[in-house]
């Protein structure tokens, strides 16, 4: 697979006791699963329907083996993600209080493309080339998928004594 990342922080001090930090993201992923063999089945004298070079189709002999390609292969995704956060932290006495958010948009890209699946019952019926059983999508099957999300937040650092330190916070996640 192929990763690609980037992100970048903007920090803006705007007092001696307020901080703004601005993050803006980016996220790519592509991974592909392919066979082997990606030879066309006609190639090899197999007439399935299906002519691109994505390999044999998956051959079955019911009780005994199975050769060839792999059904449902070729198959891969691509994900992409942005994402952009805020977050302004204030420095007031003992307290730290931090408050911001977060928006997130990903986006997956899915396709499987098959050679296609043959099913014999017997040796004799392989050698006959009489399949019990034969299926193939000799289309790229595919999808796309968006997804928002957002996520606010508020917490307070609470410095009650110099040794103990209470956390509370509150986050609510849209998805």
């Amino acid at each position: 697979g192929h990763r690609q990342l980037i992100a970048l922080t903007d920090s803006w001090v705007i007092s001696p006791t307020m901080v703004n930090e601005l993050r803006v993201g980016a996220n790519r992923i592509h991974i592909v699963f392919a066979g082997d063999n990606t030879g066309a089945a006609p190639a090899y004298g197999i007439n399935s329907g299906v002519t691109a070079p994505i390999g044999l189709p998956q051959i079955t002999i019911s009780g005994n083996f199975t050769f060839g390609g792999i059904g449902g292969y070729p198959q891969g995704r691509g994900d992409n993600t942005a994402v952009i956060s805020d977050t302004l932290s204030w420095v007031h006495g003992h307290h730290t209080i931090k408050w911001g958010g977060e928006f997130r948009r990903a986006n997956t890209d899915n396709f499987s493309y098959t050679p296609g699946t043959f099913t014999f019952p017997t040796v004799a019926a392989f050698i006959a080339d009489t399949p019990s059983a034969f299926s193939v999508t000799p289309a790229n099957r595919s999808n796309r998928t968006y997804n928002n999300s957002l996520g606010l937040f508020v917490t307070d650092s609470w410095r009650i004594m110099p040794r103990l330190t209470l956390n509370v916070g509150l986050r609510y996640d849209w998805y």
